[in-house]
């Protein structure tokens, strides 16, 4: 169940979520982190656990050997899964506002914090106090629990568990530790004692004490043994404000994406920067030392220059010359056509040994059937290439796939290998189709993703899958994409195919790529052989250049030329000071820019739009103090948000997704009702 494959991933997680199941899942693997961190030689002087926690600091401290503790978690785990279902709900209050709320259902089971409590019980009881609490503004949690541990309705189960740890033998403790029960040392008596236990298992679990009590040597450092990172923020909330007192995790948080390998390894290291002694021997235990040779002349500090001219002296009497334009004016340059030589067409002489395999991405239009056609009329070898649901070999050298399938390119590539016939050239018109309309809408740039910039990025992933090593050469031809005399109607979501064009031979150094743009004739067979007879000499032509334009008989390449910005020349200003501006985006560190510098700057009124995800402007200052952590981006995004409030700017923050029409509406309407004045 922790290591399920990906076909059981889902029954696993279900099953962990029992708390017969649960509950030694946890004790397994943090005794098991426990032992390894043991193993690379960190030992505990002290240790605090929650909850379940304390047996394995327990058992490690020697009350109860492993067999036993395994025996009484397990025990533990099956009488509260025969209890009545409860649910625990996280608040922001301290534990006597927290007490004041109970009533005779509800039960405190745990301090968390001195502002955070738990509290549990029947799930309808809980369900009233949260309703009532949300009333009065304060954001409470859930807890992804099924049982109401540590409360009134533990009761039941107390006299039977009480009778299974009188069946193992307890020992005083050789490692202190923290009592989840008093929130201070364990006392001998009370690790031996069966009936301690049992008040474990349904008084209030007062971790926050036993935190303040470790905090109070300023030199000791925190270290989480368990999954996630949820105690740690905890401890976090207490430690002082001077940065000395260090509190690390052993596993990376639920939702991160880090492989725990590295992460661990980091966190080994923090601790040994922080002093903490570390055994190399556990470490390098499975690993064999060799030597390793070292350079066999001194390092004399002595620069040795490209030109073959020896530079000698002290480090700082270099001085090195730079090519930067010193007058701002001269910095910038425009896009520009320049109009070249057509490629000379020269019929192919090669034979069956020299022979290429092209693959066609054909499109409905019929330029790629011509072009199969003249290529094999050269006797090339041609694999037509069409858009369909799903992969498909339709006929021999003739495949359909689904451009939004990634795997659909591998498993072409991989039947083509099959053949021995992997691709040299690479015919890409996906981005031709008939714009005699142009528009862009949703559909249109939906289809210009998948057709164009998606199906070019599948490409290279499969390319770089396979690892293929021989030369490759790709040509994307659109169409309706650049603007080059200024007289075409243009697609503009067609421009994204250029970014795959300049970046993929960026990272595969065997692979070329360049777009062609032409404008299709719309009558007149005479233009349209035409054009096909330029983009044949095109495809064989030998050319650097990247970006490429036919329109009518003339062949076009992009260049860019400087230009000398005129200091007099009159700029219109867009920004008015004390204007209604609409931010979307808010979370990302360029859109927070942006609305702190139109607040400096304009004195503007912000209409900020976080994403339907961040918590509502009415509960950031409950946040903060329920999750107020250095470590969480939400909370500091909304410390950046509120010193903006602070300033004195005016912030008016929606829950909306800018992906949904509807929700858009209503925030600019709300917007116009609260009459702030005209968005800019």
């Amino acid at each position: 169940m922790l290591y399920p494959d990906e076909a059981h991933a889902s029954l696993a997680a279900d099953q962990l979520q029992q708390t017969a199941i649960a509950q030694p899942a946890l004790f397994v693997l943090e005794y098991a982190l426990a032992k390894l961190w043991r193993h690379w030689g960190v030992h505990p002087e002290t240790m605090i656990g929650h909850s379940i926690g304390e047996y394995v600091a327990a058992c490690l401290a020697g009350v109860m050997s492993l067999e036993d503790a395994l025996s009484l978690v397990v025990a533990r785990g099956r009488l509260m899964q025969q209890l009545p279902s409860g649910a625990m709900l996280a608040v922001p209050l301290p534990e006597r506002e927290a007490n004041d709320l109970l009533g005779d259902q509800l039960s405190v089971a745990a301090i968390n914090g001195p502002s955070s409590c738990v509290i549990a019980g029947p799930p309808e009881a809980v369900g009233e106090l949260e309703h009532r609490l949300a009333q009065r503004g304060l954001v409470t949690r859930r807890l992804r629990n099924s049982r109401a541990f540590h409360s009134l309705m533990m009761q039941p189960i107390v006299e039977s568990f009480t009778k299974q740890v009188r069946k193992v033998q307890l020992h005083a403790p050789k490692i202190p530790y923290i009592s989840n029960v008093t929130g201070t040392w364990i006392a001998p008596e009370q690790a031996t004692d069966p009936d301690y236990w049992s008040k474990h298992l349904r008084q209030t679990v007062r971790f926050a004490d036993g935190i303040a009590e470790l905090l109070k040597d300023t030199e000791r450092v925190l270290l989480e043994v368990g999954p996630g990172q949820e105690l740690n923020g905890l401890a976090k909330t207490q430690v002082d404000q001077s940065g000395r007192q260090i509190v690390l995790s052993s596993l990376r948080g639920h939702d991160g994406q880090t492989s725990d390998v590295p992460f661990i390894l980091r966190t080994l290291g923090r601790l040994w920067l922080a002093g903490v002694s570390v055994g190399s021997a556990g470490f390098y235990a499975n690993e064999q030392r060799c030597r390793l040779a070292l350079p066999t002349y001194p390092f004399e500090r002595e620069r040795f220059w490209v030109d073959g001219k020896r530079k000698t002296g002290a480090l700082n009497t270099l001085h090195l010359t730079s090519d930067k334009k010193l007058n701002l004016a001269d910095w910038f340059y425009v896009p520009l056509w320049k109009q070249t030589l057509l490629p000379f067409q020269i019929k192919s002489e090669r034979g069956p040994e020299q022979q290429s395999c092209w693959l066609v991405f054909s499109e409905s239009e019929g330029l790629g059937d011509q072009i199969i056609q003249r290529l094999e009329e050269e006797h090339q070898w041609v694999v037509k290439l069409t858009i369909g649901d799903a992969y498909a070999r339709l006929e021999e050298n003739v495949y359909t796939i689904n451009p939004r399938h990634p795997q659909d390119y591998i498993q072409l590539l991989t039947e083509l290998a099959t053949l021995n016939r992997y691709p040299d050239r690479i015919v890409h018109l996906w981005s031709i189709r008939n714009d005699e309309e142009t528009h862009s809408d949703t559909a249109s740039y939906e289809s210009s993703l998948d057709h164009g910039f998606n199906s070019l990025l599948f490409l290279a992933q499969a390319i770089g899958n396979k690892s293929l090593t021989a030369g490759i050469h790709i040509d994307v031809i659109s169409n309706n994409l650049q603007q080059v005399t200024g007289d075409e109607m243009l697609c503009p979501e067609k421009a994204i195919v250029l970014g795959p064009c300049k970046v993929i031979p960026k990272e595969y150094q065997n692979v070329t790529c360049r777009n062609i743009d032409v404008v299709i004739p719309t009558r007149g067979d005479c233009l349209k052989k035409h054009l096909l007879d330029q983009l044949f000499a095109e495809l064989h032509a030998k050319s650097d250049d990247v970006v490429i334009a036919y329109r009518g008989a003339h062949r076009w390449v992009q260049t860019f030329e400087a230009i000398q910005l005129d200091d007099k020349v009159n700029v219109v200003r867009r920004f008015r000071e004390g204007g209604v501006y609409l931010i979307t985006g808010i979370g990302d560190e360029l859109s927070i820019a942006l609305a702190e510098h139109l607040a400096r700057t304009q004195k503007a009124r912000l209409i900020l739009i976080t994403g339907p995800d961040f918590p509502q402007q009415s509960v950031w200052k409950q946040w903060l103090e329920v999750h107020d952590s250095e470590a969480d981006e939400t909370c500091r995004k909304i410390r950046q948000l509120m010193a903006l409030e602070g300033s004195g700017t005016e912030v008016l923050a929606f829950n909306a997704d800018v992906a949904n029409q509807e929700q858009m509406e209503e925030v600019v309407l709300d917007v116009i009702q609260r009459d702030l004045g005209a968005l800019v």
